[in-house]
């Protein structure tokens, strides 16, 4: 009889189960509908992801097949392998005579990357006979053709065998339905001019290039960078950089570039220098 009696501890439980019964059904209740809210949603999620990329993907497809449906095999790896980079042109702009047999000089390549899918992230340097410049990063967008400059190199005699170094070299790939590029087109660079600003430190009037910059996007930046290159014919004569600090989401903003020593041109161009995939230059809205 001692083992069908139940002990005190045992009664508490019961009396507590008993008094809480309701609270416990509902509580698994809840936690199974959570369950099934978590479950579902990950589903419908999944789902959407699958449609949003199903069109950009079968068009890949369609792009790496030709007329017959077989593979073309050539087109499958400049999809998922990528090329090169081209080297158009290679330059030296002299500058101005030092002394002591030294020579400034603006080194600029033209590069063209011609994977439309990869963002191209570099490490460079110019070297030549006697001497090479300091390492230097930049980038270079899916399908741009950009030029690429180390300004002010200091050359001791003639400057022989120039060539143009990648040390290291990063593929991003970049997916057709990543819009971020569509930034650069909604940043304008208007009216371009050249005119002179007196100095009074100097006691003359100095050459100077100015434009205006259209931020027609709804992103501010912490800083913009522009390139400047200056034409004698099809000729590049002259080359210099500026940077814009803090440009404001629809801002407009007018540059002014004072060059002392320009070159004779004839025409000028002005380029702006902006990975729209790196997050950093962002400033962020709160």
């Amino acid at each position: 009889m001692n083992s069908l009696m139940l002990s005190e501890r045992q009664l508490k439980l019961a009396k507590w189960y008993l008094r809480n019964k309701r609270k416990i059904r509902l509580y698994f209740l809840i936690f199974f509908i959570l369950l099934n809210v978590i479950f579902w949603g990950k589903g419908t999620y999944e789902l959407i992801t699958y449609f949003s990329l199903k069109e950009a993907h079968e068009k890949n497809l369609q792009e790496l097949t030709d007329d017959t449906v077989q593979l073309n095999f050539l087109r499958l790896h400049e999809y998922f392998f990528p090329h090169d980079l081209i080297i158009q042109e290679l330059n030296a702009i002299p500058l101005n005579y030092l002394g002591d047999q030294k020579t400034k000089y603006d080194l600029v390549v033209l590069l063209e990357n011609v994977n439309i899918y990869r963002l191209g992230l570099i490490e460079y340097y110019f070297m030549w006979s006697n001497g090479e410049t300091i390492p230097q990063e930049t980038f270079i967008m899916p399908g741009e053709k950009k030029y690429i400059l180390s300004l002010g190199e200091v050359v001791e005699g003639d400057l022989k065998d120039l060539e143009f170094v990648i040390s290291k070299m990063k593929w991003e790939r970049i997916y057709p339905q990543n819009k971020k590029a569509l930034i650069l087109e909604e940043i304008e660079i208007e009216d371009i001019e050249f005119s002179h600003e007196t100095s009074l430190e100097r006691d003359r009037a100095l050459p100077k290039i100015s434009w205006q910059v259209n931020n027609q996007s709804a992103y501010s930046f912490w800083e913009v960078k522009f390139k400047v290159f200056l034409w004698q014919g099809n000729r590049l004569s002259g080359v210099n950089t500026i940077s814009l600090k803090n440009l404001k989401g629809n801002e407009k903003r007018k540059v002014e570039l004072l060059w002392p020593a320009i070159p004779n041109f004839s025409q000028i161009t002005v380029s702006l220098e902006m990975n729209p995939f790196d997050s950093e230059i962002f400033i962020p809205a709160y």
